[in-house]
């Protein structure tokens, strides 16, 4: 009885592979989270940070994030970065913020102090007044950062990237040491 047993969880456990149910399930972070007010957050990291980068110590250089709204018009209200100040020399610069088109043609633009970010990692909102998409888009951001001090963004690896990039003065360019499909910038976007 216990060979005829053991016989049929082995055969079960063949079956289970050959109809894909053995492998193991691949992360996939979530696409959007509805609030109580109706607003949608779109994402494409689990929130959990493997990992922090910081890339903007030459100018140009920036953080680039695709996202598809579910519908459209989709009005942008904030843009919500996973990230943390360290160093020094960074008191008195800004980063910017900027919403860029399907075309990547920037249609919005807003800069803040570094200082609105703290030491230690955590979600900062930037507000994005009166703004509407009505296709895919695109959030760049730009740290202006020196290489003493300024924003690290955090990023996370539980999937493969296919929405993050890096630019160079407005060029879609993966320059980084950084495998491109090990980073999913913290970069997110809400609106309605």
């Amino acid at each position: 009885m216990h060979n005829k047993l053991i016989t049929t969880g082995v055969l079960l456990i063949i079956m289970l592979c050959i109809f894909g149910s053995c492998t193991k399930p691949v992360a996939e972070p979530e696409v959007e989270i509805i609030y109580n007010n109706d607003q949608v957050e779109l994402k494409h990291d689990d929130g959990k940070m493997d990992s922090s980068q910081a890339i903007g110590s030459v100018p140009g250089h920036g953080y680039l994030v695709h996202f598809s709204p579910l519908s459209t018009p989709f009005a942008i209200d904030k843009v919500v970065i996973f990230g943390e100040l360290y160093g020094t020399g960074y008191e008195d610069l800004k980063f910017t913020v900027q919403v860029w088109n399907k075309n990547l043609e920037e249609i919005r633009s807003v800069s803040y102090p570094h200082t609105k970010f703290s030491r230690s990692l955590s979600w900062v909102e930037v507000d994005i007044p009166n703004i509407s998409v009505n296709d895919d888009f695109y959030i760049q951001v730009f740290t202006l950062s020196p290489e003493e001090g300024g924003i690290r963004i955090g990023y996370d690896s539980s999937v493969k990237n296919e929405h993050s990039d890096m630019t160079f003065k407005g060029d879609i360019n993966w320059w980084g040491s950084l495998p491109k499909e090990t980073v999913n910038w913290m970069i997110r976007v809400k609106g309605k």
